[in-house]
């Protein structure tokens, strides 16, 4: 049995509560092991729940008509993600597939009622997690609708950094094609973005990683658009 309490510490959610609440979502959860493509769940499956990423990556996508699904983020090591029939929402709304051999906690309702019995806290857990969710989407959908390509490119650069856990710069695990889709944009025109980015120092490419040499540069990108 792992020990799975390191791998949670990059969780925001899960460090801000309890410790008798922590314990009880690391009893009451399960880890699922995914290989790179499986699907954790799909849009419109009835079981609901939390899911933290613990090592990998998840792709979060939505339908976007006949056959057709769009990329709308990207949930990496510490993300938390997912809706709760006991939070009053509905079936998924989105579809979750493991982007490279992954393994997530997954709190299923159930789960989350038994921890209650104990720890009444739990709900407010819930409910922070779903608002978290929310305020992630409604920036985005801000950032589409709002900003012209260079800042929103770099917006998403930002909102999608993470450390790098060798000491580097910080970094964007993610390919071109899917910043692409997740900006709304050709792919054309992100490269041509991201070459004079690069040029200009701000960042660096590398193959399905993006590294960020100037945080405040891209900062200043983004400003500049909303000032």
């Amino acid at each position: 049995m792992i020990d799975i309490e390191p791998l949670l510490r990059p969780c925001g959610w899960y460090q801000r509560q309890p410790v008798p609440l922590r314990a009880a979502i690391v009893r009451e959860g399960r880890v699922v092991s995914l290989d790179a493509g499986q699907t954790a769940y799909l849009e419109g499956d009835a079981h609901t729940g939390l899911w933290i990423v613990l090592e990998g990556s998840m792709r979060l996508s939505m339908s976007a008509g006949q056959d057709r699904s769009a990329l709308f983020a990207t949930a990496q090591p510490g993300a938390l993600f997912g809706r709760s029939r006991v939070g009053g929402a509905d079936a998924r709304i989105v579809t979750a597939v493991a982007g490279e051999p992954s393994r997530a906690l997954q709190l299923s309702d159930r789960a989350m009622e038994r921890i209650a019995a104990d720890q009444p806290l739990m709900w407010r857990a819930l409910a922070d997690a779903l608002h978290n969710q929310l305020d992630g989407v409604i920036a985005a959908l801000g950032q589409m609708l709002l900003l012209r390509a260079p800042a929103r490119i770099a917006a998403r650069l930002l909102a999608l950094a993470q450390p790098d856990p060798e000491g580097g710069p910080p970094l964007v695990p993610l390919s071109q094609p899917d910043l692409a889709e997740m900006c709304g944009l050709s792919r054309k025109t992100v490269n041509g973005h991201l070459d004079r980015l690069d040029r200009a120092g701000l960042i660096e490419r590398c193959y399905a990683t993006i590294f960020i040499h100037d945080v405040a540069g891209l900062r200043h990108i983004v400003e500049a658009e909303g000032a």
